[in-house]
């Protein structure tokens, strides 16, 4: 029985092993063949390509703002001003719009813009066009919600075919998505969150989450 317990113990760790191998040779792969890189680590590669999907699919920013709010904070070193920020400041001013918080959507929307103007030389490794800039220019006073169509790079774009079959850049979306905030259970969330930042040292500044009416 010991030997058996022993042998399932190293095939578990073997089977564990050779998926994380999977994964990382998989984001390097894509990283050699589509000559860019993506600022961190490589794994965030997943995590650009969901925040589009949601993005610019689902739009479900709430969604968007979750994802990169963790691959964010799972980086080794991260900061208020980083690209990453930009990205869940955009997807936070579009919550906003959609439902009528017009003062909010814009000031997240100016934060968004100036934080990505500073990156915009590492835009495209994030999958974006330079020209987002002057697309979220044209958006800063907007009093309106109309979807945003993100200029997303050729790689990217074939990034997302691969992971999301379905992808495809759509103006409607579920009715549920439009006050999530008010209707999400967050204490799994909380707790998970509260459990993986034990570890790590909080950022300053960091951008706060403005959901409130």
């Amino acid at each position: 029985m010991l030997h058996r317990n022993i042998i399932d113990v190293y095939l578990k760790f073997f089977d564990e092993m050779q998926q994380q191998v999977k994964r990382t040779f998989k984001c390097i792969q894509f990283h050699f063949v589509h000559k860019f890189s993506f600022p961190g680590s490589v794994v965030m590669l997943n995590d650009y390509v969901d925040y589009y999907y949601y993005f610019l699919h689902a739009r479900h920013y709430f969604e968007c703002h979750e994802i990169m709010e963790d691959a964010w904070k799972n980086k080794v070193k991260y900061h208020k001003n980083d690209l990453e920020v930009g990205l869940i400041l955009l997807a936070t001013s579009q919550y906003h719009l959609r439902r009528g918080n017009i003062k909010g959507a814009q000031t997240c929307l100016r934060k968004a813009h100036a934080i990505l103007e500073n990156k915009k030389g590492h835009l495209m490794s994030a999958g974006l066009e330079t020209t987002v800039l002057s697309l979220l220019a044209e958006q800063l006073t907007s009093t309106q919600y109309e979807p945003l169509s993100l200029p997303l790079t050729d790689d990217m774009r074939i990034a997302l075919k691969k992971r999301h079959p379905d992808f495809e850049v759509r103006s409607e979306s579920d009715a549920r998505w439009i006050h999530y905030h008010k209707t999400r259970d967050r204490q799994a969330v909380i707790a998970a969150r509260a459990q993986s930042m034990r570890d790590k040292h909080p950022v300053d500044d960091a951008p706060g989450k403005r959901h409130n009416d």
